[in-house]
């Protein structure tokens, strides 16, 4: 569902203009991403009922090498450095309202 339709959907089950509804949706936006700036490595930011976010890492790899079976040679892999990472997981309440 692409965010127009989201903002018309919630426009129609509620009494509020399309206006309000994308005022809205965006300061959640603005809200939720100002909090995972803030988070540390492995806390999470919830949206009550709906989607979890997990803050964390990703691995750091060294430079390493590797065979290469299709090309017959031997390659290397670039480092790469620890970056952070948003990870969303599905609340309770909205895996139980899919399910059925």
């Amino acid at each position: 569902m692409r965010k127009e339709a989201l903002i018309k959907k919630i426009s129609l089950e509620t009494d509020y203009t399309q206006g309000d509804v994308k005022a809205v949706l965006e300061a959640l936006v603005k809200v939720i991403a100002a909090e995972l700036k803030a988070a540390k490595q492995g806390d999470f930011v919830e949206v009550p009922s709906i989607v979890r976010f997990k803050k964390s890492m990703s691995p750091a790899v060294k430079e390493r090498k590797q065979y290469n079976a299709l090309l017959k040679r031997t390659m290397t892999i670039p480092e790469r450095v620890p970056e952070p990472m948003v990870r969303p997981y599905a609340a309770k309440a909205m895996k139980d309202a899919v399910k059925g």
